[in-house]
């Protein structure tokens, strides 16, 4: 089964602690969020709201390591009937489109910033595994849309392969805190306020249950289209 999964945390957040308490007393004369367990309910709030905006969008917010695997290999409409005719598992291989003659293997969770390795896995008892040369491959990083690996010409993906997680792609998504659309960066503060007027009363129990319309609003137009 085809498999996505974080490996390196963000190490910063798209909103400090101190821009999350202004905002939480922007509408309140009360000086919250001031005491270390204010502090950490806030602190967790915004892990929660960034990560829920992310969800939502499906999109990485600060810089992150991700791992993807694809059962088998990119592969076009012919090559994909191919592939089921013979039993290979289909279901959850990454979207690929045809351009220009070339196979685009789109990579999930933008925007891309780099491919670290793309790692193939024979079908042998040991299921050997071999790094794929970046050789026989470039990056393509599209400013408005999702980045992709793609083959150099004359350049074939390897053969023999496992039938399942045959290549497992490690690449880093996301980007600076700068960089971060503004629209997302009030959405995650909507969130933040919405768990924060709603949290119990202790720290353990601070937690993102609900979106505000507000927050979806903002969210939407960056919502990822599935290719």
């Amino acid at each position: 089964m085809a498999f996505l999964t974080r490996i390196v945390e963000p190490t910063s957040e798209p909103v400090t602690t101190g821009e999350a308490q202004y905002y939480l007393n922007a509408d309140d004369a009360s000086d919250v969020g001031r005491s270390a367990s204010e502090k950490l309910v806030v602190d967790r709030l915004i892990e929660q709201a960034r990560e829920a905006v992310e969800s939502f969008t499906g999109r990485a917010l600060f810089t992150q390591t991700w791992k993807v695997g694809i059962d088998g290999v990119p592969s076009g409409v012919d090559d994909l009937d191919r592939k089921a005719a013979i039993g290979w598992p289909l279901s959850l291989n990454l979207p690929v489109r045809l351009g220009g003659g070339s196979i685009q293997w789109f990579m999930p969770r933008p925007p891309l910033a780099s491919v670290t390795t793309i790692t193939s896995y024979d079908n042998s008892a040991d299921e050997n595994a071999t790094v794929f040369a970046d050789t026989n491959y470039r990056v393509e990083i599209p400013k408005q849309t999702q980045g992709y690996v793609v083959l150099l010409p004359g350049k074939t993906w390897p053969t023999s392969l496992r039938p399942v997680d045959s290549l497992i792609v490690e690449f880093i998504a996301g980007t600076t805190v700068a960089n971060i659309p503004s629209a997302l960066v009030s959405a995650i503060l909507k969130i933040v306020k919405e768990g924060y007027d709603h949290r119990s009363n202790t720290v353990q129990g601070a937690s993102i249950s609900e979106f505000p319309m507000d927050a979806k609003i903002l969210m939407q137009p960056y919502k990822v289209i599935k290719i």
